[in-house]
């Protein structure tokens, strides 16, 4: 009898067995970063605006407050003492991950000149069971 290159079944049925091991202990890993890299991502966007919201006012662009709402999926700079406030047609949206979650504050409004706040506080975002924290303080220090 000759010997045929190639694979019996049993040496088949072994990889695919290692195969579905290996991947039951490394997918929940990955999901796992996937998910804190979608946090991460919203954080530093975030972040962000909350700095560049922060330095418009300081620099009083348009002779204004300026301010970021957070509304669902999207985070809005805004010009104005408040977002009920505010000048429409200057609004800068950035949208985020429309399954994390915001909780805390809702608006952060700058004064212009100064840059500083007048509501400090922390803005929680959760998304899958995990969560990150801004916290803005008396001095308008964003950490």
């Amino acid at each position: 009898m000759k010997n045929k290159g190639g694979f019996n079944l049993i040496e088949l049925m072994l990889v695919v067995v290692l195969i579905g091991i290996i991947t039951g202990i490394f997918l929940p890993t990955f999901t796992r970063l996937f998910y804190r890299n979608n946090l991460d991502s919203a954080h530093q966007k975030i972040k962000s605006e909350l700095y560049r919201a922060q330095s418009f006012a300081r620099a009083s662009k348009n002779d204004s407050d300026w301010g970021i709402y957070f509304n669902n999926n999207e985070i809005i700079l805004f010009a104005g003492t408040s977002y009920t406030d505010r000048d429409i047609s200057l609004d800068q949206i950035e949208e985020i991950n429309n399954q994390i979650i915001f909780s805390g504050l809702n608006q952060v409004v700058f004064e212009k000149n100064s840059g500083l706040t007048l509501n400090p506080g922390q803005i929680i975002l959760s998304y899958k069971g995990d969560s990150l924290v801004l916290d803005i303080n008396e001095k308008s220090l964003i950490y």
